[in-house]
């Protein structure tokens, strides 16, 4: 998977922008829920077997060989539709799996509150339904009080809520409902780079089943301190496309759609949009599909990626890795010595070229789980054993 690439941003500095664009979540759902700062290396626990998923999975959870994605986007996969455009097949097939959501809430006088509109995906068949855990708490810290999903065919359903991950900003919804047309998602995003085909399909402003085209413009993008290992595109989005999907041209979920910057005489920003990777999708719905919540493993580190700009400012032995800013105190990592300054370059054998990799290799972990880490301390190779533990719940 390519590498997100450091630019230079101006006039604004990049945590003013990273500010900027966590303003936009309210534009989907009238504010987002206030989130303490998340340690990078906390990441979502796999399930006790330690299985990790495979290469496709359809929203059941049952794996798909590539023919049948393929066939299921309409053909080869090589070609647009019959219109030319690569958004034309994937239009037709996704669009019955995108739902309208709305929420909300009761004042205190027991009559209708504030709310606020989004989108779904269909994960299953038996009625599971993705959004943003901001659109089902309307932008407040608790969940609304009437949730309702509407389908593509206009069908509307009373919404009750599996569980839901502050962290990761998703959340399950259960309909009652049988027979769906359930979403293919590719929870392996090896294969998806800077350039491809990228469609999002949801409601914006209540313009239900709207779809637009793009490209993907980067991945692994972070926002600060929110969320880590987006996928950046530059296919429009609108308040209530939240929750929405974000396709690639075969017709999978590659990402469900999570922010927008707003355009204004600050950002001038345009068509820069963001959406939460499938494959961190798959982990944490399936996670609150079978707990109802989300177990994240925890190192207790702040990093920055080695790049050889880094590696020229600070003399490092290396241009890649993940430089240890801060090793908290009493922390698993503090306890296996890892120390400020540190490089891990490793994580049980496998290359760490950036903070990305840690955050995605710790994803397949759960905690107690003990693993071995790489480090170079002054130029010098070190292992370390690290006992993982579990990170505090997030409200």
């Amino acid at each position: 998977m390519e590498k997100m690439g450091r630019g230079h941003v101006h006039p604004m500095s990049v945590r003013g922008l990273a500010f900027v664009l966590l303003l936009a979540l309210g534009l989907f759902a009238m504010g987002c829920p206030d989130q303490e700062s998340t340690d990078t290396t906390e990441s979502p626990a796999t399930d006790e077997t330690g299985e990790g998923p495979g290469d496709t999975t359809d929203a059941g959870g049952a794996p798909t060989t590539a023919a049948t994605d393929s066939e299921a986007a309409g053909g080869d996969g090589d070609s647009p539709g019959p219109s030319g455009s690569p958004a034309d097949e994937v239009a037709r097939q996704l669009t019955p799996s995108v739902v309208k959501i709305t929420a909300t809430l009761t004042s205190p006088g027991g009559a209708a509150g504030g709310g606020a509109a989004g989108s779904g995906v269909i994960y299953s068949s038996d009625g599971l339904i993705v959004t943003t855990n901001h659109v089902v708490t309307a932008g407040g810290d608790t969940v609304a009080e009437n949730v309702q999903v509407i389908l593509a065919g206009g069908a509307t359903y009373e919404a009750d809520l599996v569980g839901r991950d502050p962290r990761s900003d998703l959340a399950l919804l259960k309909i009652d409902a049988e027979g769906l047309p359930a979403a293919i998602f590719l929870d392996d995003l090896s294969s998806v780079e800077p350039g491809d085909y990228a469609i999002a399909i949801g409601n914006p402003l209540a313009f239900e089943g709207s779809v637009t085209l793009g490209v993907v413009s980067g991945i692994e993008r972070e926002l600060a301190p929110l969320f880590t290992d987006l996928i950046q595109t530059d296919a429009f989005i609108s308040p209530g496309n939240s929750g929405g999907a974000l396709a690639d041209e075969q017709g999978r979920v590659i990402g469900i759609i999570a922010a927008a910057a707003p355009t204004t005489e600050q950002t001038r920003a345009q068509s820069l949009g963001f959406a939460t990777p499938a494959d961190l999708v798959v982990t944490v719905i399936e996670q609150l599909r079978e707990r109802g919540d989300v177990r994240y493993v925890f190192l207790g580190v702040q990093s920055v990626t080695v790049d050889p700009n880094l590696q020229q400012q600070l003399g490092l032995s290396t241009a890649s890795g993940a430089l240890v800013a801060r090793a908290g105190d009493d922390t698993p990592a503090a306890q296996a010595g890892l120390q400020q300054g540190d490089i891990i370059t490793q994580l049980n054998g496998e290359d760490i070229e950036d903070k990305t990799d840690l955050f995605r290799l710790m994803r397949e972990h759960a905690p107690g789980d003990i693993i071995t880490l790489t480090v170079l301390r002054s130029a010098e190779t070190r292992t370390l054993e690290v006992t993982l533990a579990e990170a505090p719940a997030m409200q």
